[in-house]
């Protein structure tokens, strides 16, 4: 819901800002639409690219924490593969967890936060949250020392 105000008010504030060329535009409301319609799907777009991202640095971030743990070499996989377990984990988990825990994890926005962005329980998060790291912990429990 406020992704969607923002995106009405981007467009009015484009509207403002550009109230010179109003003479230029044959039906305003059909403009709005359009401009709306854009800056929406601009906004997917833009989402898109942000998950894509996150899940990379979230991989990274992983790796990351289990090379500070002492393992030796000969107990894990090389880095590759741990990295391919982990986005594949990642990937596998439910949309709405993994929505959630990459919010929380890359974005580093707190539970109430989450919970006020997606609209729903804080409770809710917690638990998508616990879900998505105890299918990691499981996933790569036997190849660190947690």
């Amino acid at each position: 819901m406020v992704v969607a105000e923002d995106i009405v008010q981007d467009v009015f504030l484009q509207l403002w800002t550009t109230h010179a060329q109003i003479g230029n535009i044959r039906s305003l409301k059909a403009w709005l639409f359009t401009s709306v319609h854009h800056q929406a799907a601009n906004y997917l777009k833009h989402k898109i690219i942000e998950e894509k991202y996150s899940q990379n640095v979230l991989v990274h971030e992983t790796v990351e924490q289990l090379n500070d743990f002492s393992i030796e070499n000969s107990d894990v996989m090389n880095s590759q593969e741990i990295m391919l377990l982990i986005r594949n984990t990642v990937r596998t988990l439910p949309e709405q967890t993994k929505r959630i825990f990459l919010l929380s994890r890359k974005y580093h926005l707190k539970n109430k936060d989450i919970a006020e962005f997606l609209d729903i329980n804080i409770k809710t998060v917690e638990k998508h949250i616990t879900i998505a790291l105890q299918r990691l912990r499981k996933d790569l429990g036997q190849y660190s020392q947690l």
